[in-house]
């Protein structure tokens, strides 16, 4: 377990033990292409903790969320100008901060499906280091997922990304958001990846030189071909994971 950035989440930590950094997906992946900004919803699990945690609104989280949703949506025309305006996107994953959510850039993650110009699965992702850190470690103790990876780890003078450990953590956020089973194998490569600052996704992107730095943002493409059984498969994919009966569009073992 690596605590590199335990004291950017001390601001959100609630009591002594509770960072409510809860999942978000989209609900309607055919209608992410025609508006500006895409609403994320809470999964069951996510509620299910803000309902425990929340004091104010134990037991009533979703009244909350519905006064307070705004904070919880992806810019589409800022994302398409960095994957390109012409690909559509597929679906969005996120991880935000309860009552925060897309406020402080450096404190939320998200990852996004997208057609390539070739016809294959690309995923754009940005994340905070911070809840790239706490959501790795979340990821490592379910053990449905079988990873166990670090993504961070500690250089000469400053810690360092373990590119190849992010990308097996990009494969289990595909598998949590999106229902895929996916492996590195299937990524063209991995070397589109970057450290930037500044508010993402409200603003244009800024690279960020080391001092700054407190994002990652990588572009990858894969050689899986998206298909028409693919779009429709996703289409349906919030109310299924919500409910804990989701399977997969694909699977790069069989």
């Amino acid at each position: 377990m690596t605590q590199f950035f335990d004291s950017f989440r001390f601001k959100y930590t609630r009591g002594t033990f509770y960072y409510p950094l809860g999942t978000f997906i989209s609900d309607n992946t055919n209608a992410i292409n025609s508006y500006e900004w895409i609403q994320l919803y809470p999964t069951a699990n996510s509620t299910l903790m803000f309902n425990t945690y929340d004091e104010e609104y134990r037991g009533r989280y979703y009244e909350k969320f519905q006064r307070t949703d705004q904070l919880y949506r992806i810019n589409v025309p800022l994302l398409k100008k960095t994957i390109g305006n012409n690909n559509l996107v597929l679906n969005i994953g996120a991880e935000f901060v309860e009552s925060v959510g897309y406020n402080d850039p450096a404190s939320r993650l998200f990852l996004a499906e997208y057609l390539t110009d070739q016809n294959t699965l690309g995923f754009f992702y940005l994340g905070g280091l911070c809840p790239m850190e706490a959501k790795n470690e979340e990821t490592k103790n379910d053990k449905s997922f079988n990873y166990d990876k670090d993504i961070f780890y500690m250089g000469s003078d400053t810690v360092h990304l373990d590119v190849a450990n992010f990308g097996e953590f990009i494969c289990a956020l595909d598998r949590e958001y999106f229902g895929n089973q996916i492996s590195i194998n299937d990524f063209v490569d991995l070397k589109n990846w970057y450290f930037v600052s500044g508010s993402i996704m409200n603003q244009d992107i800024v690279t960020a030189t080391d001092p700054e730095r407190t994002q990652v943002l990588a572009k990858i493409e894969t050689n899986i071909p998206v298909n028409s059984g693919y779009l429709n498969n996703h289409s349906n994919h919030y109310l299924d994971y919500c409910y804990g009966n989701y399977i997969g569009p694909y699977d790069s073992n069989n």
